[in-house]
């Protein structure tokens, strides 16, 4: 029987520390969350595939080494969550996650990048609108907590990456789309990568009216990727320094 699990919370702020809290979420219908796992080199899928294999609630239906087979697999195998290195070879980043996307049972997507992506390239890879995207040096503490995160409708970047890419990201402050006062509010919260459950405390509603809510911004904003809606509040100037020093305060009162 698998055993509950959390999902872990994780907040950014500017210089990349890493906050974290968890709560229980439900496991996979019916079972573990079915996996398929993407890596060129051999030794390292191996290292992989024998690290996750020991969450009982992950169930990995299929491994490759280039991006054709990773294609296939998910195809005919319909995982939940598919795990892939960037730049696996055999096509662009682009294309294979396009061509993921277009698919009848799209899975969520976390991308593990070799060594931190160049500067000019971090807005061109989140356009890629991954459900995760982690430094495989951090596969160890972040892959299973992103791989859950992301099965659930969440979004966990790395916090070096997004240290990184935040001074990219602040464009201007001027938004060029009507919202209203509860919509800024939204998308500020989902800009902190804060989960539906926080989110509804703070806003005081049900988690099922915040789903309604954040499908209705996406209308709104013309994007309905989390990981897109997160880069839209930075580049609008909604998410700010104070903001993220104030969740650093918040999850550390509750240690």
């Amino acid at each position: 029987m698998i055993q509950p699990v959390y999902k872990t919370q994780h907040v950014m702020n500017v210089e990349g520390v890493m906050l974290v809290s968890s709560v229980p979420i439900q496991s996979a219908e019916g079972g573990a969350i079915p996996i398929v796992v993407a890596e060129s080199d051999p030794l390292a899928l191996s290292s992989l595939l024998g690290f996750l294999e020991k969450d009982a609630d992950l169930e990995i239906i299929g491994e490759a080494c280039d991006a054709e087979s990773a294609r296939s697999l998910i195809e005919s195998r319909l995982p939940s969550v598919f795990v892939a290195e960037l730049g696996l070879p055999g096509v662009e980043n682009s294309q294979l996650v396009n061509s993921v996307a277009r698919m009848r049972k799209r899975p969520k997507v976390v991308l593990l990048a070799k060594s931190m992506p160049q500067r000019r390239r971090l807005p061109e890879t989140l356009k890629l609108a991954p459900d995760g995207l982690l430094l495989k040096k951090e596969a160890k503490d972040l892959l299973i907590p992103a791989i859950k995160s992301a099965f659930q409708g969440g979004v966990l970047f790395s916090p070096s990456i997004m240290a990184k890419l935040l001074p990219e990201l602040s464009e201007s402050n001027e938004i060029p789309v009507e919202l209203t006062h509860g919509e800024r509010e939204l998308l500020r919260l989902l800009g902190l990568g804060l989960d539906d459950d926080t989110i509804a405390s703070r806003m005081g509603l049900s988690q099922n009216t915040i789903h309604t809510y954040v499908s209705r911004l996406g209308n709104v904003i013309g994007e309905h990727r989390r990981s897109r809606m997160i880069v839209k509040a930075h580049q609008w100037g909604l998410v700010n320094r104070f903001d993220c020093a104030m969740e650093e305060r918040k999850a550390r009162a509750l240690r």
